[in-house]
């Protein structure tokens, strides 16, 4: 068994994300639309344990399985707004892949290795 700390930032731009406000000339006619780019910053620490067992063969080839409970507290903003979402609310498992979620995260995984 073992714990995790774990920092992240992540910045994003969105470019034609938010909505598109029509330009208009003198006489009323459409002549584009302004984009309105946006930027989304996450700040998150996730802290939690692991629990797993390791597997070595030959002395260099190393297979690990994992699973174990975290917690994600996070900080997004995008622009001036304060805590918004992506435009598309998450549910179910894809959630957890959010970087913008705060929440009890679920941890299960694999990994191989080779030692030189």
């Amino acid at each position: 068994m073992s714990s995790f700390l774990h920092f992240e930032y992540l910045s994003v731009k969105f470019n034609k994300l938010a909505y598109r406000k029509q330009i208009t000339d003198a006489n009323g006619n459409l002549i584009g639309h302004d984009t309105n780019p946006q930027t989304q910053k996450i700040n998150s620490i996730q802290y939690g344990f692991i629990l797993g067992y390791q597997w070595i063969w030959w002395k260099s080839f190393v297979f690990d399985i994992y699973g174990g409970i975290g917690f994600r507290n996070s900080h997004s903003k995008i622009s001036d707004i304060e805590k918004i979402y992506y435009p598309i609310a998450l549910t179910g498992i894809s959630r957890f892949s959010d970087k913008a979620y705060s929440g009890i995260l679920p941890k299960l995984g694999f990994q191989i290795g080779f030692a030189f």
